[in-house]
């Protein structure tokens, strides 16, 4: 969105979406427009391998200004609240909203806000960001790795410690239980667990499967009832 006005220059991730507040005020207006902030986006934290606390980030994109003389607290407070009416309140909205220019504008332009938020109103609640500030503080998804909650490390040196002592119906059996667990954590809607499991699971069973090894007749049974109740295995 930011190339619309900025073309030719990337200053954001790709990988973070956003909401073009003219464009969504002209589909819900029918023409009759007033001053929005530029976009909207969708943020939340993240903490303990969970995020939370889901809501809207109202951002205005000012990386062509090269000084704080043509701000305007009243515009920039009738873009904020004009911006939260047209939103409505069934989604919550980040108190904070940003203010995106340029880092060699910013110190001067931090004054200014600073002093500005002196005269009260809504400017307090608006916070100027360089586009490197911004960059540091939003990151899109994938850039928080997931930790797992189980040592996958060590379940996967067991498992293979079974197979290394042809254990096969221990080995056969925990699969089994491993995979209950991995479950569990999906009906928890814990997805990133149920994949760290599955994957260690997939590549273990298939490293079984490919050696060929001497089972017995219970044996070749419960590993074909297992492939057969659990096809996640395959």
């Amino acid at each position: 969105m930011s190339k619309k006005d900025y073309p030719g220059k990337d200053f954001f991730d790709k990988n973070i979406c956003c909401l073009d507040m003219d464009a969504y005020e002209t589909q819900i207006c029918h023409g009759s427009k007033e001053h929005t902030m530029d976009a909207v986006m969708g943020i939340k934290n993240y903490a303990d391998n969970k995020f939370c606390s889901p809501r809207l980030l109202l951002i205005e994109l000012r990386m062509d200004y090269k000084s704080e003389r043509n701000l305007s607290k009243t515009v920039l407070e009738k873009k904020v609240s004009h911006t939260k009416d047209i939103l409505g309140c069934n989604i919550p909205i980040n108190e904070t909203c940003f203010f995106i220019f340029c880092p060699n504008v910013i110190q001067r332009v931090k004054r200014w806000f600073k002093d500005k938020s002196q005269e009260g109103g809504i400017i307090r609640l608006c916070e100027p960001l360089s586009t490197d500030d911004f960059n540091e503080l939003i990151k899109s998804e994938s850039d928080f790795p997931y930790t797992p909650v189980t040592d996958i490390k060590a379940m996967e040196e067991y498992l293979h410690s079974l197979l290394s002592a042809c254990d096969f119906t221990t080995f056969i059996s925990k699969i089994e239980y491993w995979i209950k667990q991995a479950m569990s954590y999906r009906q928890k809607y814990n997805n990133a667990e149920y994949d760290c499991i599955m994957q260690i699971l997939n590549r273990v069973w298939h490293d079984f499967r490919i050696s060929s090894p001497n089972l017995s007749d219970e044996e070749t049974l419960d590993a074909e009832i297992l492939e057969e109740d659990y096809e996640v295995l395959l």
